[in-house]
């Protein structure tokens, strides 16, 4: 595997971006890079795009689990359904913002609290990977807010594989300076995006040969 942090992704670009539990890979999103540049990565997620989880034996989807629970759980190749969304991630943070769209258009925000990993490359795959903070914010087009998640948040702080007290503490805080940039209409709660288009050419992303691969 090779660090690719010294370079930016082109547009159009496959990117996988995938959430990690150490070595346990609890979900892949296959999407396509929007713009990329010192600020941050914009990544476009469409209904239909590549997306493996973590399921049951009955095929649900699993949310927050004791590590050695998710570690056995197998990693299913499936489709992002529901809502397409355009991912900010922006440079030195510890979130990533959403904007979520459905048939007719925007329908609100989205503030996913995480600690973000380095990009790398595995031959011909390439992606970013983030450790869930398991606690979230929403945001409604009118820039109202309510937390997500609260009660799972509270469960999993220090245990084994999830965040840390520290961690925790940290997360709460990054969300409230987000928050704030909600109240006030800053960016990127000022109307920027929120009649994106993805370029008419492209095709929803799919997983790559060998996406469920173990990181290294």
């Amino acid at each position: 595997m090779t660090d690719a942090r010294d370079r930016f992704y082109n547009r159009g670009d496959v990117v996988l971006r995938r959430s990690r539990r150490g070595l346990v890979v609890t979900w892949v999103q296959a999407t396509r890079v929007v713009h990329d540049d010192v600020d941050g990565l914009l990544l476009w997620l469409p209904v239909g795009a590549g997306f493996g989880h973590r399921a049951d034996h009955q095929g649900r989807a699993t949310r927050e689990e004791p590590i050695d629970v998710v570690a056995t759980r197998p990693l299913l190749a499936g489709q992002w359904k529901n809502n397409s969304v355009l991912i900010w991630n922006p440079t030195g943070a510890e979130h990533s913002l959403w904007w979520f769209f459905d048939a007719n258009g925007f329908t609100g925000w989205y503030i996913n609290l995480e600690i973000r990993g380095p990009r790398w490359t595995d031959g011909q795959r390439r992606g970013i990977d983030v450790a869930d903070l398991g606690l979230d914010v929403v945001v409604a087009p009118d820039r109202t807010w309510h937390w997500k998640d609260e009660d799972d948040f509270a469960a999993f702080t220090d245990a084994p594989g999830y965040w840390t007290t520290a961690d925790a503490v940290a997360a709460r805080a990054e969300g409230r300076r987000v928050i704030a940039l909600a109240e006030k209409g800053g960016f990127p709660f000022d109307g920027t995006h929120c009649d994106f288009a993805p370029d008419p050419t492209w095709s929803p992303p799919e997983l790559p040969p060998g996406w469920d691969s173990p990181p290294r």
